[in-house]
């Protein structure tokens, strides 16, 4: 790659190579903020979430700003561009970035953490456009496509980065519980999900630093009549007899479009409905529009998910999604040494053929279980009841403690009132207690309270069970209807909620069975064998998922499913999550269980199977459209309209990604995920038939050269 870049200077002058190198690091520092901008939310989440006291919604919404700051900040991003320079707003975006880490990693309140996260968000919008934008104005026609590259071969390093930063956080709060002190395991999720995010600082300090540095777009300082300047930007790389050749067909560009627009009438209409303009903006949208279509956002999203249903074990199918993202990092940097040598059609071409094949020979391993799987929604619906959570604070004056407190969770709208005295949890209940006790589980480092009723024969039987920490409670006593629950700590409030329909189920063998016994038919002939379960569950015109859960995986999580994991924080969470829905209309409408599919469990030798198909998608995509989709978009658009054209098409971007996200789950739950990668192999045959026979090839060519092909009086250079 360095021999590469030492030719395009063509001067044999060191300090021009290492000018262009100073210039894709820094550059390339942008792709990694962006990739961190994507993934660092997911590995601090959970530690959030354990800690923060924020609710679902909440939460919810501080994953959804960055979306909230990305659309709002693409929308201006390319008139920004134009208005200050590439530059200024590459170290804008940098310093809204370094900005917002102390924000939320100092955070102790709602209001900073979703201002730091639009921070974040803004960033990363202006970062998507003026980055790419940048690059392919100031290097030549012979690295273009590889100095492009490397932004998102490091927007995929950062994505790897943001997995392995959670990985070593997760490995050491595994030791931390291992010590079995809840006061401790508290600090250590509360500093891991801040160090998260203190981790990404240094790579956004050095971004700003460099933007300061680097020169500005020569192209966009000839457009602004500062000719020495971009002269001068241009020599910073080039010979002088290159330099000069840019600026002598800048100009002639320049001269072109003044003599096409005529009169002062006919401007705007010369301006944007030229062939020139027009042809070059559908093509880049077109090719955007598909690269969402191929369903990259989805299937590595849902990757775990997909990888369990396809045979694989909980630990496998994580494995899994470390493989992918490895690959997808590896197959970049293959991407970039080939995208200057065999070209951007070349790539765009062989990947989306590629990821044809891949997505189709995924279809057709999950169709050979699919056939099988049988949905136990009415079973599963039945099993609803009406929970109540009481939340209960720590008198944190009488005892130091970094824990908040906790909640307990009782079925059976059988509570009417909680109190809170000194240690003890009061709960006054609307029957009489016949027993109470506390089963511990020293292997889990946890505790069941179980409750027997008294009265008749019928409400005898019945018995109400919750979890606790079990170095938070000592003793269970009962008297009348009123249970007692003595703490290691003092409290200071216990509060009763509002009751909730909700579904809690644990999904073992014996579950399994009685599920597809009820659903009967089909579901009898795979009583018996291990299978997953996946719960698509809506509220109003918002759905949600389970996570895939194997009944012989004795370590799986209980599946809970509620109304507040469906619905939507805020309006503009509900627009990210399907823009065609009422969410006030939402608010007042029932649970609804959608799907509850029970599939058999296949072979592990058929989830590697699949794996290997989902990793060849992953490599065919990162080869040709995660390389070429930053390069086809900046390369496209003619100088007039680039930044401007390149904000637009990335909202049409996001736009085809929301709807995919809108979509993704009830087709999944209807028609399985065959038909899902069936559907996405045909999507991508569009995006094949346009690389191969609409696009030109622009390797070895200026911006220049590209544009006068799309005016129709192409020069003939090859």
């Amino acid at each position: 790659m360095s021999q590469s870049f030492a030719a395009a200077g063509n001067s044999g002058d060191s300090s021009k190579v290492w000018s262009i190198r100073f210039l894709l690091f820094i550059a390339g520092l942008g792709g990694l903020l962006y990739g961190i901008d994507v993934g660092i939310i997911a590995g601090a989440l959970p530690y959030m979430e354990a800690t923060s006291g924020l609710n679902a919604q909440q939460l919810s919404f501080i994953v959804a700003a960055v979306l909230l700051g990305s659309v709002i900040s693409t929308l201006f991003a390319g008139m920004l561009s134009d208005l200050l320079g590439r530059k200024t707003v590459m170290a804008l975006s940098g310093t809204l970035f370094v900005a917002s880490i102390p924000m939320i990693a100092l955070a102790n309140d709602y209001g900073l953490l979703v201002g730091g996260r639009l921070l974040q968000g803004i960033s990363a919008g202006l970062i998507g456009v003026v980055v790419p934008l940048y690059l392919a104005e100031c290097l030549s026609a012979s690295t273009r496509g590889k100095g492009t590259g490397i932004f998102q071969w490091l927007l995929t390093l950062g994505i790897v980065a943001a997995a392995l930063i959670a990985i070593f956080f997760s490995m050491w709060l595994d030791h931390v519980k291992a010590l079995g002190d809840a006061e401790k395991l508290f600090a250590a999720k509360d500093l891991a999900w801040r160090s998260i995010f203190w981790v990404s600082l240094p790579p956004g300090v050095l971004f700003v630093l460099g933007s300061l540095i680097v020169p500005e777009s020569p192209r966009w300082l000839y457009r602004r009549g500062r000719l020495d300047a971009a002269r001068a930007a241009l020599l910073r790389s080039r010979s002088l007899h290159e330099a000069e050749n840019e600026l002598l067909e800048m100009k002639q560009t320049a001269e072109a479009e003044s003599a096409r627009r005529g009169t002062a009438g006919r401007q705007t209409k010369e301006s944007f409905l030229h062939r020139k303009y027009v042809i070059p903006f559908v093509l880049a949208c077109i090719i955007l529009a598909c690269n969402q279509l191929t369903g990259v956002n989805s299937i590595i999203g849902y990757n775990t998910t997909i990888l369990i249903q396809a045979g694989l074990s909980d630990v496998q199918a994580h494995w899994g999604y470390v493989i992918l993202t490895v690959v997808n990092f590896l197959v970049t940097m293959v991407g970039v040494l080939l995208v200057d040598r065999k070209g951007r059609k070349f790539l765009l071409s062989l990947g989306s053929a590629g990821i044809i094949v891949s997505l189709i020979c995924a279809g057709l391993m999950f169709r050979q279980t699919e056939t099988s799987r049988v949905d136990c929604k009415d079973a599963l619906a039945a099993m609803a009841d009406d929970y109540q959570d009481v939340d209960v604070t720590f008198d944190r004056t009488v005892e130091a403690s970094r824990v908040k407190g906790f909640s307990l969770t009782l079925a059976g709208n059988v509570v009417t009132k909680a109190s809170a005295e000194k240690k003890q949890v009061v709960l006054e209940l609307n029957r009489e207690i016949a027993s109470a006790e506390i089963v511990k589980d020293e292997t889990k480092k946890s505790a069941v309270v179980s409750v027997r009723f008294g009265g008749d024969k019928a409400v005898a039987e019945k018995k109400l069970t919750f979890d606790i920490d079990d170095k938070v409670i000592h003793s269970a006593t009962a008297e009348g209807k009123t249970l007692t629950l003595g703490l290691e700590k003092a409290v200071s409030e216990a509060k009763l909620g509002e009751k909730d329909r909700r579904i809690v189920l644990t999904f073992d063998q014996p579950r399994a069975d009685g599920l597809l016994t009820a659903a009967g038919g089909s579901g009898n002939a795979i009583t018996g064998k291990a299978a997953t379960i996946v719960v698509i569950y809506s509220v109003g015109d918002f759905n949600s998922a389970t996570n895939a859960v194997r009944s012989d995986d004795p370590a799986a999580k209980r599946v809970v499913i509620k109304r507040d994991d469906c619905l939507p924080s805020s309006a503009v969470d509900a627009f990210f999550k399907n823009p065609f829905a009422s969410l006030s209309a939402s608010k007042g409408a029932p649970l609804k269980i959608d799907n509850a599919l029970i599939t058999p469990v296949p072979s592990t030798q058929n989830g590697w199977i699949t794996a290997v198909c989902v990793f060849g998608f992953m490599a065919f995509f990162a080869v040709g459209p995660g390389v070429c989709v930053w390069l086809a978009l900046s390369e496209l658009m003619p100088t007039r309209i680039r930044s401007n054209g390149m904000s637009i098409a990335l909202l049409i971007n996001q736009a085809v990604s929301t709807t995919i996200a809108a979509i993704f789950l009830p087709t999944v739950g209807k028609y399985g995920y065959g038909t899902m990668f069936f559907t996405f192999a045909g999507a991508t045959v569009i995006y094949f038939i346009t690389a191969t026979f609409f696009l030109p090839e622009t390797k070895g060519k200026t911006l220049e050269e590209i544009e006068e092909h799309f005016s129709g009086h192409a020069k003939g250079k090859t």
